[in-house]
């Protein structure tokens, strides 16, 4: 509890793992933990009341979000498909084990995200020789590509649900690169600025917060206000097959911190 001196609630011990993020679930009643060694990291939850953890998921690199309900959660592992054989997407149901792998290949992306109601989740998969910004239910079935991927892609969904931030980057992640957003209704892509490095959206998802790297004396550089494609377009099967893809790759911690 959050005030002075009050009693502790152990939820997991180790004496090998670094303990570099912890996530509560939105109803409170779960801590997602990720826990890395020199081999692999692993994904637990653990029961606010102390009941023991579960391990959900493993990799060399992890990212997740939780269902708005905290009913479930959808976890990437072990990168893009194509250069990693266990790279997957997997639907973690509280309550039941073990975790559902979905059938999209991940492509080059870390967090996949659940719409802010609950009912669709975004990730990036790959479909023969494209890579999409993929629109799916909540659970895990494609049902749109928003937009295709050029290199790697890192987007957030906007409070209101309306639109997706998303840098679509060759470039190291830290580096100056192109933010844009993304009407979901309409695919409506529009360039807002040049030099960004991060971005967050403000809670009534009317604004964006971005952080810029400049020279000095220079100012926040907007982009040209362009809009890429009319509507979303339908996804593909996701019987999917392996893809070239260029030798840059999204930047990560050596083990997959979030």
């Amino acid at each position: 509890e959050a005030r002075e001196l009050p009693p502790l609630t152990g939820l997991y011990a180790t004496t090998s793992d670094n303990i570099p993020y912890l996530d509560w679930a939105p109803d409170n009643r779960s801590v997602a933990i990720l826990s890395i060694n020199s081999r692999t990291g692993s994904l637990r939850l653990a029961g606010a009341d102390g009941s023991a953890p579960a391990v959900v998921a493993t990799g060399a690199s992890i990212y997740w979000h939780w269902r708005s309900d905290a009913s479930a959660l959808i976890a990437h592992t072990d990168g893009a498909a194509d250069t990693a054989a266990n790279a997957q997407l997997s639907l973690v149901r509280r309550g039941t084990a073990p975790a559902e792998r979905l059938a999209a290949s991940p492509g080059y992306f870390q967090a996949p995200q659940y719409s802010p109601d609950g009912q669709r989740m975004l990730y990036v998969a790959q479909f023969g020789d494209t890579e999409s910004l993929t629109l799916a239910d909540a659970n895990g079935i494609p049902q749109c590509g928003l937009s295709t991927v050029v290199g790697a892609m890192y987007f957030a969904w906007s409070p209101n649900g309306r639109h997706v931030a998303l840098i679509d980057t060759p470039k190291l992640l830290g580096e100056p690169n192109v933010l844009e957003v993304l009407d979901i209704s309409t695919g409506r892509r529009t360039s807002l600025a040049r030099n960004a490095v991060s971005y967050a959206w403000s809670p009534n998802g009317r604004s964006l917060a971005i952080w810029s790297v400049v020279r000095d004396g220079q100012v926040i550089d907007p982009a040209a206000v362009r809009a890429a494609g009319a509507t979303p377009t339908a996804a593909p099967s996701p019987t999917l097959a392996p893809t070239p893809r260029p030798t840059v790759r999204p930047t990560a911690t050596a083990r997959g911190a979030r």
